[in-house]
């Protein structure tokens, strides 16, 4: 199961059920509804709402829709390492925002490079965007970060012989989508 990423900073689930689609948007992380293609009325904006008012208005938009109830589940199809849930505490984009401006502008560099050589899909587990010529996932891609880098890096090959250039390491360039590209064609 993966995301299409767009340019526009949408990441679009494949489509369900009666061409049904959800995408969500950065840096707002605004969410809204795709039917056949296009945008549903009604949009979530995340700010200051819990993670149990998203999960009920995504419910309920999935009934509005004709969406069997016996088909909604919690049970994510994949499994994302120490994962922290709970209805403590409201989302804040706003208090994120130049941060997630920032990580968007990863995103659309990522795409625009990684998209020249084949398919780029979004794997939810990590928000990373990698190549996927045909079906077969390569080690070519753009992580937002992770438990080994806690910036954004681009990465070539597979475990034992990945080779890696940090966020921080185009900072000073002026066109990092041509660095990044520079790094991938030296493979």
């Amino acid at each position: 199961m993966a995301l299409n990423f767009r340019a526009d900073g949408a990441f679009v689930t494949k489509t369900f059920d009666r061409d049904i689609a959800l995408e969500m948007r950065l840096p707002g992380l605004e969410m809204q509804f795709q039917e056949a293609g296009k945008l549903a009325a009604h949009i979530l904006d995340p700010e200051e709402r819990s993670p149990a008012e998203v999960e009920a208005w995504i419910l309920v938009e999935l009934l509005h829709r004709g969406v069997d109830r016996d088909k909604f589940s919690k049970s994510l199809p994949y499994t994302i390492k120490n994962l922290i849930t709970g209805d403590a505490e409201d989302y804040s984009p706003r208090a994120c925002a130049a941060g997630l401006r920032q990580l968007l502008s990863w995103f659309c560099v990522a795409s625009s490079v990684l998209s020249n050589d084949g398919n780029v899909v979004c794997l939810p587990q990590t928000l990373m965007l990698v190549e996927v010529p045909g079906r077969q996932i390569l080690g070519t891609g753009f992580s937002p970060g992770d438990a080994e880098f806690d910036e954004p890096y681009f990465f070539m090959g597979g475990s034992g012989k990945r080779r890696v250039l940090k966020a921080s390491e185009l900072a000073n360039d002026a066109d990092p989508a041509a660095a990044v590209a520079q790094f991938i064609k030296r493979g």
